[in-house]
């Protein structure tokens, strides 16, 4: 069966200060890749994963080894090298029983080094998932170890195996031969089957912290005299996104520039993310509502060599830093680079309400970017709106406090008699002689603004037709609305 090594696995080591590095897979440890000459070589050296760390320490110490792990989780994380680790110090030819300290030098963890070892394979499912290669393994794991304790398969990128091939794997791996032990590693769990997970002692690689990665970048930055600053180690730390070997990489980047000093500028460079300088104008550009400097900054950026999806990303966290200050003080929850000052100058000038509908616009933006072709013409869609909508309302500490409406005056107390005889006064002479004749005032309810007539029997048909007319009259006549209620008296 071929085998396949992933040299790029990511490393997670906690180096000592008094250590001296251990030279791996390279004859001078000068010209080494920094994630290959800093492989972590026992289980103390892990770092960003205590609890895995804990239990795999204390299944060697007690040898209560299972059948099957599954090491699973994001990039960077210490998966494959944590597998090698567990491969050496079970087979550690140095000591009578397996040990937490392997030496690195006995024929057994050199051959595991070169993936030479007849009792430990390393596969690489990528290039071998087929279920041909996955009865070849189950033939070949049949016989005992033959130089060391344990014969150690390891699965790398496991979730690239086909279905039958984890159909062929599945009663091995619950029931390996003695002496067996499969390690399954992962960046896909989701993509193993229910039943193989199931089988195996599962350990979870979370991203590793930023302080540790901080810690461990200073710790080889000494070692090898690479002159950074805390400013850029701190920019490494943000933008490897919790993978250790990631920051290597950038690190060992960073060391190329040859300068005397590397700064976070040079870090944000080399990594095509867009300068704090150049994304605190373009945030002001969209407060002012600047339109203008927005779209010739967007497209200097551009032009530069700034993909418009960095851009955005930029932007996403920028705001919800914003949102965080404006409920934690806390700068260590901030995950922006832009400065501190900056967001607190943001989260007073701009309302929760705001920044809310400027993650809504960033929201809807992220399918057109990452759907179209022309991202440039999108990405100055999505700034326009921005701008827009953060400028189509004052925030709260400066929205216009509007005085209470002062209460209606209390209307002036009328004088039935004198009310009648103001609308008798505003009448058609005409008018004026039937209302006389016909019509006699009896009552006005100022609670009620009701107005009480009494109309003779042979004028009620009239009054009544014309009664939108009659109370429009009473109702100028008393300046407010008042209701007309007709009463006829009763004829004995």
């Amino acid at each position: 069966m071929s085998l396949g090594v992933n040299a790029g696995t990511l490393l997670c080591l906690s180096l000592p200060a008094n250590a001296t590095p251990i030279k791996t897979l390279a004859t001078n440890p000068m010209t080494s890749p920094l994630h290959l000459k800093y492989r972590p070589q026992t289980l103390a050296d892990l770092v960003g994963q205590p609890m895995t760390k804990i239990c795999l320490t204390n299944a060697v110490q007690t040898q209560t080894i299972a059948p099957a792990y599954l090491f699973h989780g994001t990039r960077g994380t210490g998966k494959t090298s944590t597998a090698r680790i567990l491969a050496k110090s079970l087979n550690c030819s140095s000591y009578d029983a397996p040990t937490l300290t392997p030496c690195g030098t006995c024929s057994s963890c050199r051959s595991i080094e070169t993936s030479s070892s007849l009792d430990v394979t390393e596969i690489d499912a990528a290039s071998n998932g087929g279920v041909d290669s996955a009865r070849e393994l189950v033939q070949n794991i049949a016989f005992a170890p033959l130089g060391g304790r344990y014969r150690v398969v390891i699965l790398d990128e496991c979730h690239n195996l086909t279905k039958p091939a984890q159909d062929a794997l599945l009663k091995c791996i619950e029931e390996p031969p003695p002496k067996t032990v499969f390690i399954l590693c992962t960046t896909e769990v989701h993509k193993v089957l229910v039943t193989i997970a199931s089988r195996c002692l599962s350990f979870e690689f979370a991203r590793v912290g930023r302080k540790d990665i901080a810690d461990h970048l200073q710790t080889i930055a000494d070692t090898e005299n690479i002159p950074v600053t805390p400013d850029a180690l701190r920019a490494i730390t943000q933008l490897c996104g919790g993978s250790l070997r990631d920051a290597l990489q950038l690190l060992a980047k960073s060391a190329l520039l040859g300068a005397t000093q590397i700064r976070d500028s040079d870090v944000y460079a080399l990594a095509g993310v867009v300068h704090q300088t150049e994304l605190v104008a373009l945030i002001q550009s969209i407060r002012d509502k600047n339109i203008v400097g927005l779209l010739q900054q967007s497209r200097s950026l551009v032009d530069s060599g700034t993909r418009p999806r960095q851009l955005y990303e930029a932007l996403l966290t920028v705001f919800r830093d914003v949102l965080i200050r404006q409920h934690s003080p806390d700068p260590d929850l901030l995950t922006s680079y832009v400065p501190s000052k900056h967001l607190d100058k943001l989260a007073t000038t701009w309302s929760g309400d705001q920044v809310q509908q400027g993650l809504f616009t960033l929201h809807e933006a992220e399918s057109q970017l990452r759907d179209r072709t022309n991202e440039q013409a999108w990405l100055e869609v999505m700034l326009i709106n921005l701008s827009t909508s953060l400028s189509s309302q004052l925030p709260a500490s400066t929205q216009p406090t509007v005085a209470p409406a002062k209460p209606n005056p209390t209307p002036p107390t009328i004088d039935p008699a004198a009310l009648w005889q103001r609308v008798l006064n505003n009448a058609q002479p005409k008018t004026e002689a039937k209302l006389r004749k016909h019509v006699r005032f009896v009552a006005f309810n100022p609670k009620t603004n009701v107005v009480t007539l009494e109309v003779d029997p042979s004028y009620e048909t009239t009054l009544s037709n014309n009664l939108e007319k009659m109370t429009e009259m009473v109702s100028k006549a008393a300046e407010r609305e008042v209701t007309l209620k007709l009463k006829v008296p009763v004829l004995v």
